[in-house]
Protein backbone atom coordinates (compact mmCIF):
# COMPACT_ATOMS: atom_id res chain seq x y z
CA UNK A 1 0.00 0.00 0.00
CA UNK A 2 1.21 3.48 -1.07
CA UNK A 3 0.62 6.13 0.90
CA UNK A 4 0.32 10.00 0.05
CA UNK A 5 -1.10 13.04 1.54
CA UNK A 6 -5.31 11.35 2.79
CA UNK A 7 -4.92 8.61 0.00
CA UNK A 8 -4.01 5.01 -0.16
CA UNK A 9 -3.28 3.22 -3.10
CA UNK A 10 -3.09 -0.39 -2.91
CA UNK A 11 -1.25 -1.86 -6.08
CA UNK A 12 -1.98 -5.15 -5.57
CA UNK A 13 -5.59 -4.66 -6.04
CA UNK A 14 -5.30 -1.45 -8.04
CA UNK A 15 -7.61 0.43 -5.33
CA UNK A 16 -7.33 4.19 -4.68
CA UNK A 17 -8.82 5.22 -1.04
CA UNK A 18 -9.28 8.76 0.74
CA UNK A 19 -9.87 8.35 3.95
CA UNK A 20 -10.89 4.85 4.05
CA UNK A 21 -13.13 5.54 1.55
CA UNK A 22 -12.27 3.63 -2.39
CA UNK A 23 -12.55 6.22 -4.76
CA UNK A 24 -13.73 4.85 -8.01
CA UNK A 25 -11.54 5.28 -10.90
CA UNK A 26 -11.58 3.46 -14.19
CA UNK A 27 -8.91 1.23 -15.26
CA UNK A 28 -7.14 4.10 -17.27
CA UNK A 29 -7.06 6.52 -13.88
CA UNK A 30 -5.87 3.36 -12.29
CA UNK A 31 -3.36 2.47 -15.31
CA UNK A 32 -2.16 6.14 -15.03
CA UNK A 33 -2.13 6.30 -11.13
CA UNK A 34 0.03 2.98 -10.94
CA UNK A 35 2.36 4.82 -13.52
CA UNK A 36 3.03 8.10 -11.79
CA UNK A 37 2.80 6.41 -8.37
CA UNK A 38 6.07 3.56 -10.09
CA UNK A 39 7.57 6.55 -11.41
CA UNK A 40 7.77 9.25 -8.77
CA UNK A 41 10.50 11.30 -9.58
CA UNK A 42 10.39 10.78 -13.50
CA UNK A 43 8.84 13.36 -15.92
CA UNK A 44 7.10 11.39 -18.70
CA UNK A 45 6.10 12.86 -21.82
CA UNK A 46 2.78 12.23 -23.55
CA UNK A 47 4.33 9.55 -25.87
CA UNK A 48 5.47 7.94 -22.49
CA UNK A 49 2.07 8.31 -21.06
CA UNK A 50 0.20 7.07 -24.43
CA UNK A 51 2.98 4.08 -24.75
CA UNK A 52 2.63 2.68 -21.33
CA UNK A 53 -1.09 2.85 -20.56
CA UNK A 54 -2.97 3.22 -23.90
CA UNK A 55 -0.46 0.56 -25.40
CA UNK A 56 -0.76 1.64 -29.03
CA UNK A 57 -3.94 2.21 -28.95
CA UNK A 58 -5.29 5.36 -31.41
CA UNK A 59 -6.47 7.81 -28.94
CA UNK A 60 -6.54 12.24 -29.19
CA UNK A 61 -4.48 13.90 -26.77
CA UNK A 62 -7.64 15.65 -25.20
CA UNK A 63 -8.28 12.17 -23.80
CA UNK A 64 -5.13 11.65 -22.26
CA UNK A 65 -5.45 15.21 -20.76
CA UNK A 66 -9.19 14.40 -19.38
CA UNK A 67 -8.38 11.08 -17.68
CA UNK A 68 -5.06 12.50 -15.92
Amino acid sequence: MIQFLEYEFDESQTILFKAGEIVPLNSTQTNLLALFIAQPHKVLSKDDILEQVWQGKVVSEQVVFQNI
